[in-house]
């Protein structure tokens, strides 16, 4: 037996966005309207020396749309004259998306072109309505900066344990990302023009964490960045 498993789609996503500022406090806001779909399917051919069998597929089409909303602040503390350290926090909101799903059982061939088409329709349902659940998110972090550093760090994290599509679970858990990193600018007031690699600012960071996806051998992702920014 030969088993073929495909999937494509994904959402889309309409916004606005907007913000304001109490002194050193600032507060933002998004919200917005998400559309899409997703189609899976599991094709199954049965190989045989000497009889043709047709190759059976059981696919789902899935149209999801709803509103969702985001928010997060940010806070700057001024430690001295040329140096800031700057304080946020962002969340997305839980988000439920209303569905309507078709699912189709069939015997299906190839045109010449190797496109699919249905030979015989086992099954048929249409316009079934449910509802997807999102999960929620958190993020929060910082940056210091003076006149050559810059150091930031990011922690995020999703509660995918609350996901949900038609009330059933699926293969996916809760996961975190660690980001951190640094930028050295070595230029100072007094540093000649010519001092090509004053002026070049050096970058290094790194991230670790695991993915939602939840597979029989979970490892982390992570990776070492370098980078510098050329004048």
């Amino acid at each position: 037996i030969s088993t073929l498993y495909e999937g494509s789609g994904g959402i889309n996503q309409f916004n606005i966005s907007t913000g304001i500022k109490l002194k050193n406090l600032y507060l933002g806001v998004t919200g917005g309207y998400s559309f899409g779909n997703k189609d899976y399917s599991t094709k199954i051919r049965f190989i045989n020396d000497s009889l043709a069998y047709y190759v059976s597929n059981s696919e789902t089409k899935t149209q999801l749309s709803g509103f969702f909303a985001e928010a997060g602040a940010q806070y700057d503390i001024k430690t001295s004259k040329t140096s800031l350290l700057r304080l946020g926090v962002s969340t997305a909101f839980k988000q439920k998306l209303s569905g309507k799903r078709d699912n189709i059982d069939a015997t299906i061939s190839y045109d010449g072109n190797g496109e699919p088409y249905n030979l015989d329709t086992i099954s048929l349902t249409s316009g079934v309505k449910g509802d997807i659940l999102v999960p929620s998110n958190y993020s929060f972090g910082f940056t210091y900066s003076n006149n050559n550093w810059i150091v930031g760090a990011d922690f995020d994290f999703a509660q995918w344990s609350d996901y949900r599509y038609y009330n059933q679970q699926d293969a996916v858990q809760n996961n975190f990302t660690i980001r951190a990193g640094a930028q050295f600018y070595p230029a100072k007031d007094n540093t000649p023009a010519n001092s090509y690699w004053s002026f070049v600012k050096y970058r290094a960071g790194f991230y670790y964490g695991n993915d939602y996806i939840k597979l029989n051998v979970n490892r982390p992702n992570y990776a070492v960045t370098l980078g510098a920014g050329l004048p």
